[in-house]
C-alpha cells in the first residue's frame, strides 16, 4: 500500500458488535485494495471496541481511533482530519459494501473532475441480512438529485457514497451541532460545490432494523430539515416555498409503526421477489393483528409467492 493511498474509508462505530466485523470485511475484501479504514470507535459500551481491536492486529489498512461519546457528526469529522486520501468513503458500521464498490467509485470519480460525490443503488436489507428491495427513492442526475434533496427526499444515500476530500473540506466538512440529518445537510452543501451523481450498480446492502437512528427519529426530525432547507434557499437566493414540505398529520405509536414496517417490508419484499423475506414480515405482522383482513390478504399472497 503506498503512504498515502488515493482512498480513505472513514467508519464512525458506536454499540455495532453484532455487526462491526462484517462491515469491516465487506471493505477488506474490496477488489480495489490501495485504500485506509479509518475507524472511530465513538464511546461504545458494548463490545465493540473489542471486536474492531482484532481486526485493526490483523490488517494494517486499518487505523483505529477510540475515544469518548460524542456523536456521529464529530466522529466522522474525527477521521476526516486523519484521512490522508483524495477520495473519501463513507461506510456505516452495520452495513455492506459489495465487493466492486470501490474501484467502480473511483473510476466514476477519475473520469468525471466536476463531480464531487458519487452514491449508487442501495439494497435493503434487514437485522439479520435478508434481503428487502432496492431503495426506491435513490435518483440520478444531478439536477434530479438536488431537486429531490431541497424537496426534503432522499435520493443519494451518504453510506453509499465517495467523496473528493478537497470538497468535503471546502464546504466545511459535516456540522457537528446536528444530531440528525447531518448527511442531508453536508449533502445539499456540496451540490452547491459540484455535481452530485449515483451509479445504477448496487454497491451497497443497507441494514434496517427497527432500533437503528432512522427508525427512531422523532419529531425534531422534521424541524430539523425544515432548517437545513431554509438555510440552503437562503445560500441559494431561492424563495420560500409556496407548498412546503407537508408535516405528518399522525404519530403512530411504536407497535402500529412496526405493523406498518411490517407489512411495508413484506409487500415490498414479494414485488422484489424475495419471498422468503416476505413471508417472514408477513407473518410478523400477521401476529401482530390476526383479526385483520390486511393481514389474511398479505398472507395469503405471501404463501403464494406472489
Amino acid at each position: 500500500m503506498a503512504s498515502s493511498p488515493p482512498v480513505s474509508v472513514f467508519m464512525p462505530a458506536y454499540n455495532v458488535e453484532r455487526y462491526a466485523a462484517d462491515a469491516v470485511n465487506s471493505i477488506l475484501a474490496q477488489t480495489f485494495s490501495d485504500f485506509e479504514l479509518i475507524v472511530v470507535d465513538d464511546g461504545s459500551s458494548d463490545r465493540t471496541l473489542e471486536v474492531l481491536t482484532g481486526l485493526s492486529r490483523q490488517d494494517p489498512r486499518i487505523r483505529l481511533l477510540s475515544r469518548p461519546n460524542t456523536g456521529v457528526s464529530r466522529a466522522s469529522n474525527d477521521a476526516i482530519a486523519l484521512a490522508r486520501g483524495e477520495f473519501l468513503v463513507r461506510m456505516d458500521s452495520d452495513d455492506l459494501s459489495t465487493p466492486d464498490r470501490l474501484a467502480k467509485q473511483i473510476e466514476f470519480l477519475r473520469a468525471n473532475p466536476a463531480c464531487v460525490c458519487v452514491g449508487a443503488r442501495v439494497l435493503l436489507m434487514d437485522q439479520v441480512g435478508m434481503p428487502l428491495f432496492v431503495m426506491p427513492e435513490v435518483e440520478f442526475g444531478h439536477e434530479k438529485i438536488d431537486s429531490a434533496l431541497m424537496a426534503g427526499g432522499w435520493p443519494i444515500v451518504q453510506g453509499a457514497c465517495m467523496f473528493r476530500r478537497e470538497a468535503v473540506v471546502a464546504v466545511g466538512n459535516y456540522r457537528e451541532d446536528l444530531s440528525l440529518h447531518e448527511d442531508m445537510d453536508l449533502l445539499v452543501r456540496l451540490a452547491e460545490h459540484g455535481r452530485l451523481e449515483n451509479l445504477t450498480d448496487v454497491l451497497l446492502k443497507y441494514r434496517r432494523h427497527f432500533r437503528s437512528i432512522t427508525f427512531r427519529e422523532g419529531e425534531g426530525s422534521e424541524k430539523i430539515v425544515s432548517g437545513i432547507l431554509a438555510e440552503a434557499r437562503r445560500r441559494r437566493g431561492l424563495p420560500e416555498p409556496t407548498n412546503p414540505i407537508p408535516r405528518a398529520s399522525i404519530r403512530l405509536g411504536p407497535r402500529a409503526e412496526v405493523l406498518k414496517r411490517c407489512r411495508h417490508w413484506a409487500w415490498m419484499s414479494l414485488k422484489a421477489r424475495h419471498v422468503a423475506t416476505a413471508r417472514k414480515y408477513a407473518w410478523a405482522g400477521f401476529r401482530r393483528a390476526p383479526l385483520s383482513g390486511m393481514s389474511w390478504r398479505l398472507m395469503y399472497c405471501a404463501l403464494r409467492g406472489r
